[in-house]
């Protein structure tokens, strides 16, 4: 029997196009606009809107003394650091187009990393959990759909002012804020996903997050499939959709999945 033929992956002037989630968009102008709005009220509500601006300020101030904790408690990943590791992160800036942001690995148990701006500064961050969770049972390549995720929130503005601080006082009417959050996730989903290269990766990478070093990898992504296929339309699976700010995990790995298709992945 003759392989399969080996599809080319697709090359894109500014693949950030590409791989925004469709309706990202949408929720972030309404957002962005209700935000404004509600600033604007809040402000011209007297003292609470001196409280914004103060609450404001100092928040501003605290996020210089967050960047300094940071950089002075966690390991900047450099050549001389972990050289393998920093290839990696600067291979998912190239194809993300990302500049301006410096990767940590923070000592931190929780399976987690984030993006963040803090004072004017583009910031990864990989927990020491999520790392050796992934290398426990897998290969450094592993790391790529995680790295990819959380560059694509800086390649797409996600910790900008205007993608970010702004939409969040939109919170206030949680749902809407809860929409554009889900959106942002899937996006950064598909920035991960690029940056892996293939589906296998990604869908690792998320069943270790759902199953842990040992379980996730020999998670079955079919039985996933039809598990979230069943419980999808239940009544209280929609409401919690709708309330949460992530997609449920079942749900990314079939996001992956389909996004792979778009994006002729492997």
């Amino acid at each position: 029997m003759n392989p399969p033929p080996v599809i080319p992956v697709p090359s894109y002037a500014n693949p950030i196009d590409n791989l925004r989630d469709r309706s990202e968009g949408t929720a972030r102008t309404l957002c962005v606009v209700l935000g404004i709005i509600l600033f604007i009220a809040l402000l011209c509500a007297g003292g609470i809107g001196i409280a914004i601006l103060v609450i404001g300020f100092f928040t501003w101030v605290l996020s210089f003394l967050a960047a300094a904790r940071l950089k002075g408690g966690a390991v900047l990943i450099t050549p001389q650091s972990w050289p393998e590791l920093h290839a990696l992160v600067e291979e998912a800036k190239a194809k993300l187009g990302v500049s301006d942001a410096k990767a940590y690995v923070t000592q931190d148990n929780a399976f987690n990393a984030f993006a963040t701006r803090l004072a004017g500064r583009n910031f990864v961050v990989l927990n020491s959990g999520a790392v050796d969770t992934l290398l426990r049972k897998g290969k450094l390549e592993d790391l790529k759909f995680l790295v990819g995720h959380e560059c694509g929130h800086v390649a797409m503005g996600h910790v900008s002012f205007w993608g970010g601080t702004v939409p969040h006082i939109a919170s206030l009417i949680y749902p809407l804020y809860a929409w554009y959050r889900r959106c942002q996730e899937r996006s950064a989903d598909r920035c991960g996903l690029w940056c892996a290269g293939n589906r296998a990766d990604a869908h690792r990478s998320i069943a270790v997050l759902a199953g842990g070093s040992e379980m996730g990898t020999r998670l079955d992504i079919n039985a996933v499939s039809a598990q979230w296929t069943e419980i999808r339309d239940e009544t209280w699976i929609m409401i919690s959709r709708y309330y949460s700010e992530y997609p449920h995990t079942m749900e990314r790995i079939i996001l992956v999945h389909q996004a792979a298709d778009e994006l002729r992945l492997p």
